[in-house]
């Protein structure tokens, strides 16, 4: 076998049980196909939909997911005067995961297509000494469990032993543990400054260390790039492959694998903020932080201004300027990676390889922020508007693999534009059997190399809106309630590394972004309230609204894609608004000395489906709600 992402990677002979019923229900009598030795595999998968055996009600493969974690924190406090005190506080957190995926071991499968299978194959003769076949046509499946359909082609006879199965089958997954101890030690206190009249101030100031260990092991040898790196167990000349007719894909025909990493990083911090009280009724805050991450990333200073001033009784002003840095984790800084799969546009959507790195010349990302705002507060009722400004420099991000490939192919299409092997993008990527001007296509891409690195700027600006009314009607108190936050901009500059451009710059609010940072952005999202409460009883409304999107992937001359069986569709060019009505009660009452409070809530009232979007759920999970009306009940005791 060729490895995952190759075209024509596993050969069956004719010599399978499933090969002459194949060749009766597909081709007529006088076809050459009736000639032929062997069929290869262009596309495919081993079960389809057929189902998987080792699952007959639902014929899906069943992965799994454990977390442990515990956090332990402990202090000491002082107050040395009624106006300087001091705090020291350890923090530990322990966090465990296990996870993995079943995956097919294409060797094994091989080995299977051509009577070699099983666990307890001996001897050299094919489907004897406890040799089994895997019959990989969809004849050996009596049909669609998921949707109980039957299946015409179905041969009784011809099914695949839950045994050789279960063979084939190695999970894919690794074992992952991450500790950290974070210790803090911070000073604060306030005076009266003499320098004016009624001027107080406030301060602190102290110091941070954080130590992190993470260490990741592979489930398995399958799981290992070390102990199986090449598409055949046992077989390390893909490490060396001159012409990169065989290269490091692992031994899953979808799935990837997980490096051993064992990191370490160590963070130290200083800080200090002081607060400046005026009259009449202005605040001014000044932060400021210091944080060293050690080689090679080095180390960042950040200050932050606030001011808060209380114009009148119900009027205040604020605002803030200052920086932010984030260092990157010491799996950002390392050069191996794991491996995964993704649907190519440019090879049709075909599942191919990809490859992750860390990169240890990546720069911290540094954003500078602020924001503007009132607050209205009057009686019952309650109003803040903020505008709000995050212009990011050096933003973490992966090296677009999709831009990648349509670099070196021409964009999107059905996988058999020809390639341009001379494209600086081509290094990215590994070929089948190498590239060839003129003669390597896009469906062979077998692999995309991608790392993190120093992407894009990104500027993001918005206004968010909260507000609140209560008052008393007929013995009731009730609660009015608005929420929203509104997207003026969410450009990207252009995506430059190396000298390459990867993509042009943008601005992504409004669009769905399925195939770039940062997904889906709607314009408006926001949710209002209307709560009574009277007596013992609680009443609740709540309305969510979320604006809807446009797929940035349609032309605006064209369809936005075809399929060779329905021809050109614009299904999912427009993302609907979504709007969605929720009710709740509760009642309060005591039961043998317990506080006891039931809740009835009905989320999605009116039933509302989510809009299409062409995506493989064909609906956009940031938008829509696909559960329908949700109907729940609980309680709580307190003692």
């Amino acid at each position: 076998p060729l490895g995952p992402g190759s075209s024509n990677a596993f050969l069956v002979p004719r010599s399978n049980p499933g090969f002459e019923d194949f060749l009766a229900q597909t081709f007529p009598a006088t076809s050459p196909a009736n000639f032929a030795g062997y069929a290869a595999m262009l596309l495919g998968r081993p079960f389809a939909l057929g189902g998987n055996p080792l699952d007959p009600s639902q014929g899906a493969a069943r992965g799994a997911a454990e977390n442990e974690a515990f956090r332990l924190s402990a202090g000491l406090e002082k107050d040395f005067t009624d106006h300087f005190r001091a705090q020291f506080y350890t923090t530990f957190f322990r966090s465990q995961r296990m996870a993995y995926g079943p995956a097919i071991v294409g060797g094994r499968l091989q080995a299977a297509l051509e009577g070699f299978g099983g666990p307890d194959c001996t001897g050299s003769v094919p489907g004897a000494n406890g040799c089994l076949y895997f019959n990989p046509f969809i004849n050996s499946s009596p049909g669609n469990p998921a949707l109980g359909l039957e299946n015409p082609a179905y041969v009784p006879g011809n099914e695949n032993d839950p045994a050789l199965v279960n063979w084939l089958t190695g999970n894919s997954g690794a074992d992952g543990t991450e500790e950290q101890l974070i210790l803090d030690l911070i000073f604060s206190g306030d005076t009266e400054l003499a320098i004016g009249e009624g001027i107080d101030f406030g301060y602190a100031f102290g110091a941070q260390y954080r130590e992190s260990n993470f260490h990741n092991e592979p489930l398995n040898k399958f799981s290992d790039p070390d102990a199986v790196p090449c598409a055949v167990e046992g077989d390390f000349s893909c490490l060396d492959d001159p012409n990169d007719t065989n290269f490091p894909t692992g031994p899953f025909i979808f799935l990837g694998q997980y490096p051993r990493e064992d990191l370490k990083q160590d963070v130290y911090a200083v800080f200090a903020e002081g607060v400046w009280s005026f009259e009449p009724g202005i605040d001014v805050t000044l932060a400021a932080r210091y944080e060293d991450y050690g080689d090679p990333v080095g180390s960042t200073f950040n200050p932050k201004l606030s001011v808060r001033w209380q114009a009148s009784d119900f009027l205040a002003l604020r605002g803030s300027v200052g920086t932010t840095f984030r260092g990157p984790l010491a799996g950002d800084l390392t050069p191996g990676g794991y491996t995964g799969v993704a649907g190519i546009d440019a090879a049709g959507g075909a599942f191919k390889a990809t490859e992750y790195a860390g990169n240890p010349g990546l720069d911290p990302e540094e954003a500078l922020t602020s924001n503007i705002g009132v607050l209205i507060t009057h009686g019952g009722f309650n109003l803040s508007v903020d505008y709000w400004s995050y212009d990011f420099e050096g933003r973490f991000t992966d090296l677009p693999f999709q831009a990648i490939a349509n670099a070196v192919s021409g964009g999107p299409g059905d996988g058999t534009a020809q390639v341009d092997c001379s494209s600086p993008f081509a290094d990215f990527i590994i070929f089948d059997g190498g590239c060839t001007q003129g003669v390597t296509i896009a469906n062979d891409i077998a692999r995309i190399r991608t790392q993190t690195v120093n992407g894009p700027d990104v500027d993001v600006k918005g206004i968010d809106i909260s507000g609140d009314y209560t008052f008393e009607a007929s013995g009731a108190d009730i609660t009015l309630g608005l929420n929203a936050t509104y997207i003026d901009e969410y450009s990207f500059s252009d995506f430059e590394y190396q000298g390459l451009t990867f993509s042009e710059g943008y601005d992504a609010v409004g669009y769905a972004n399925y195939d770039r940072a940062p997904g889906t952005v709607s314009e408006w999202r926001g949710n209002a309230f209307a709560r009574a409460s009277f007596h013992q009883f609680d009443f609740g409304y709540y309305l969510r609204y979320i604006g809807g999107v446009s797929d940035n992937r349609c032309p605006s001359d064209s369809a936005c894609t075809s399929t060779p069986e329905f021809g050109p569709t614009d299904f999912g060019r427009e993302v609907d608004d979504y709007l969605q009505h929720d009710l709740s009660v509760s009642y309060t009452t005591r039961l043998q000395g317990a506080e006891t409070i039931l809740r009835l809530g009905v989320e999605n009232v009116t039933d509302e489906d989510p809009s299409a979007a062409r995506l493989e759920l064909s609906y956009d999970p940031y938008i829509g709600n696909p559960l329908g009306r949700v109907i729940k009940l609980s309680t709580t005791l307190r003692f």
